[in-house]
């Protein structure tokens, strides 16, 4: 996998985040809907934890495939399943 189709990939994650997540920074019950509102607490922390684990995994990846920053690499491994973790929490 060279960098364009990373960048593509990254460009698609952020339109994918910015489509359907954005609107639920807000923190406004008209906006969630009576049943996600009801399961906010539940709900914010599968959001937020899949947005890092998408955006660690892309990370991950590239440094990955370009076998540079090894240790960086481990270290953003282990951030990344705590956030998959964390996303896992609100289905």
């Amino acid at each position: 996998m060279n960098g364009v189709a990373l960048a593509l990939l990254a460009g698609l994650i952020a339109w994918l985040l910015r489509r359907a997540a954005v609107q639920f920074l807000s923190y406004n019950p008209l906006l969630y809907g009576e049943h996600l509102w009801q399961r906010r607490l539940i709900f914010l922390p599968h959001l937020i934890g899949a947005a890092l684990a998408l955006f660690f995994g892309l990370v991950q990846l590239w440094l990955g495939l370009t076998g540079r920053h090894g240790g960086a690499h481990r270290w953003l491994g282990r951030l990344y399943l705590l956030t998959v973790a964390a996303g896992c929490v609100g289905g």
